[in-house]
C-alpha cells in the first residue's frame, strides 16, 4: 500500500515540476516579445537577386545576380563580375542581424546614431520587390574586442544596437 502511495506522490510531483518548467519557459519567451523584437530581419537568402547600397556620399553601388553570377553595375548598361562569395557572405551577415537593444524610437535622435540620410542604406530585393531596406548607422565599441552598430529598418521608427 505504501509503495502505491509513493508512486502516486512521485507522479504528482513530476507533473507539478513539468508545469513549473512550462510556466517558466512560456514567461521567458513572452518577455522577449515585450518591448522589441530581436529578429528584425527575416529573409530567404537564396531568393535575393539584387543589392543596392547607397553610401553616405550618396554614391550607389548596384549588385545584381545575372545567370546565377553576381555582377556589379559598372556604367549605365555594363556589368562586371563581382566576387560571388563575398556578396553571399554580405547577404548572410545582413540576414543574421539580431537586435541587442532598442536604443530609441525618437526621430530627432536619428542623426545622433547616423540612421538617417547620413547612414549607409542597403536594399535587398528578390525578382519582384524590396525584401529588406535597412540603414546602417554609426559604429561604436563596447570593449577592445566588441563592436556594435546602430541600425534602423527604413519603414520603422525603432533604432537598434547590433553586435
Amino acid at each position: 500500500m505504501f509503495r502505491k502511495a509513493k508512486t502516486i506522490y512521485l507522479a504528482g510531483f513530476f507533473v507539478l515540476l513539468l508545469g513549473i518548467v512550462y510556466w517558466v519557459e512560456s514567461n521567458e519567451s513572452g518577455a522577449e516579445k515585450g518591448t522589441y523584437q530581436k529578429n528584425i530581419i527575416n529573409i530567404e537568402i537564396s531568393k535575393i537577386s539584387e543589392i543596392a547600397i547607397t553610401t553616405k556620399a550618396k554614391n550607389e553601388v548596384l549588385l545584381k545576380k545575372i545567370d546565377n553570377v553576381w555582377k556589379v553595375k559598372w556604367t549605365n548598361d555594363a556589368y562586371v563580375k563581382a566576387d560571388s562569395e563575398k556578396v553571399e557572405q554580405a547577404i548572410q551577415q545582413i540576414a543574421i542581424i539580431k537586435a541587442s537593444n532598442l536604443v530609441t524610437t525618437n526621430k530627432e535622435k536619428y542623426n545622433e546614431f547616423q540612421v538617417d540620410t547620413s547612414g549607409v542604406r542597403v536594399k535587398l530585393s528578390d525578382d519582384s520587390k524590396t525584401v529588406v531596406d535597412i540603414i546602417l548607422g554609426r559604429f561604436s565599441y563596447k570593449s577592445q574586442r566588441e563592436m556594435y552598430t546602430y541600425v534602423r529598418l527604413s519603414e520603422d521608427d525603432k533604432v537598434y544596437s547590433v553586435e
